[in-house]
């Protein structure tokens, strides 16, 4: 009897996230938002993006927390390799870059992210 199988190769991914608390309508609640530490090439500074898998697209926010030339390349790319892989990031006019805690937060990551992985 010939038996023949096929191997593949499967390089498992893991990526940190952390979750934060908020208080909505005067009652407190755990885990209210899960975070994506993200780091760009040519920049040391870990940014925040909030997971959104209610979103179609991924988004960066635009404001002056963001190093001048991490800001130009999202501005001009259509993809960019992060610490994550690659992002394909919108920019979103109107939303505010919040530092808290010595975290900066500047985007969302919705569910383009996850189209060629396998969760």
């Amino acid at each position: 009897m010939l038996l023949n199988s096929i191997g593949y190769t499967q390089i498992v991914q893991t990526i940190p996230f952390s979750w934060s608390n908020d208080t909505l309508n005067g009652e407190f609640f755990e885990k209210t938002a899960m975070h994506l530490p993200v780091r760009f090439s040519n920049d040391t500074t870990t940014y925040y993006f909030q997971l959104d898998t209610g979103l179609e697209e991924s988004y960066f926010y635009s404001g002056n927390l963001m190093k001048q030339e991490t800001l130009d390349q999202l501005k001009k790319a259509d993809s960019i390799q992060t610490s994550i892989g690659f992002l394909h990031l919108k920019q979103l006019e109107g939303q505010k870059i919040v530092n808290e805690n010595g975290r900066i937060y500047c985007g969302t990551i919705g569910s383009d992210y996850f189209d060629t992985k396998i969760i």
